[in-house]
């Protein structure tokens, strides 16, 4: 029914619902492909105004595609520029941040995915999501150091920032289970 409404709708708020619409779908299935395919499309037609959710919806399924091992710099390096795009044209989320910080370590530019966290936590200070993911890039990153030369020290302080700020989530009843 969606398909059949963008086909034959000139309505841009119809057509934005709808396209938005199937693309949940398609992520329901794990329909990666059709879901880009279909985000392409609706980028590509859909007035500016109307493209900001869109590029966040492309730039995830970029991100899920590139997660899956397939042509993972190339994906990885789309979701980057549309959510760098977003963030220079001032729409930027925490979340459109977090998102540029998972595109940049799957990219493997720590350093890049570390200062995006950084000002992500001084953006939002009470929020535990980017020392949480601080802690997980360190993690990742000392995968690349030899055995001998690994040191978690930011990882343990960047969790028990994030556990400390995580209880006020807790207390409202928030459960994630990336913190857990």
């Amino acid at each position: 029914y969606y398909e059949q409404v963008i086909a034959e709708s000139d309505d841009m708020q119809l057509l934005s619902r709808a396209y938005v619409e199937a693309a949940q779908l398609y992520e329901q299935e794990n329909n990666t492909d059709a879901e880009i395919q279909l985000l392409e499309s609706a980028v590509s037609k859909l007035e500016d105004s109307q493209k900001t959710l869109l590029y966040e919806m492309l730039a995830g399924a970029y991100s899920n595609k590139a997660a899956s091992g397939e042509n993972t710099q190339e994906y990885y390096g789309r979701a980057k520029k549309l959510l760098q795009d977003l963030i220079d044209s001032g729409y930027a989320t925490f979340v459109t941040r977090i998102n540029l910080a998972a595109a940049d370590q799957g990219l493997g530019e720590y350093e890049e995915a570390g200062q995006v966290l950084k000002e992500a936590q001084e953006a939002y200070p009470q929020d535990y999501r980017a020392d949480m993911r601080l802690a997980y890039l360190y993690a990742k990153w000392q995968e690349k150091v030899p055995v001998e030369n690994r040191n978690y020290q930011k990882v343990q302080t960047c969790y028990e920032s994030a556990w400390k700020k995580y209880q006020t989530a807790l207390a409202n009843g928030q459960e994630d289970q990336d913190m857990a």
